[in-house]
């Protein structure tokens, strides 16, 4: 195995923070820009990080699986409870969260999420930029929400970087 296989191997935060990464902004700069997130970002990314967590480590990769399935359930369930209030380019987006993050972080991710989207709609609204039929992109909350419930575990992969290099 070379050098760079092992890094990826060996470094499953990171990597799949690059991978999520990857997905993650591209689908909030459609949501931002159009309203609408293209199924194929979506549909990779939860495939390619639950492919990536396999390789990694087969038996941790069942928790990802069911990670992603709850995250869209999750969010389906209130898309069905509050008059369709989130799209579906946003339900399966959570399914790719979930993939990344697994099922303590993507929780954790999702009440940030919603927190940060308040947020954002508190000062739409407040500065009169809001329109009542526009679609509210929810995408990059979920992205932003993630990315920090999964921080303190991005931290620790880094120190642990630092130890063996320096």
């Amino acid at each position: 195995m070379n050098s760079f296989t092992n890094f990826i191997l060996s470094r499953p935060e990171l990597t799949s923070l690059v991978i999520f990464l990857l997905f993650a902004i591209p689908v909030s700069i459609f949501d931002l820009k159009t309203g609408k997130i293209p199924d194929i970002l979506t549909l990779f990314g939860t495939l390619i990080l639950l492919l990536y967590h396999f390789a990694v480590n087969r038996k941790e990769a069942l928790i990802y699986i069911m990670s992603a399935l709850l995250a869209f359930l999750l969010l389906l369930a209130i898309r069905y409870s509050t008059k369709k209030g989130l799209g579906w380019g946003d339900i399966k987006f959570g399914a790719v969260c979930g993939a990344y993050a697994g099922p303590i972080a993507v929780f954790g991710g999702f009440i940030l999420a919603a927190f940060f989207g308040g947020i954002y709609f508190f000062i739409q609204k407040r500065a009169k930029n809001w329109k009542k039929d526009k679609a509210f992109p929810f995408a990059p909350f979920l992205a932003l929400g993630t990315l920090f419930s999964t921080l303190p575990a991005i931290i620790s992969a880094i120190m642990k970087i630092k130890e063996t290099y320096c």
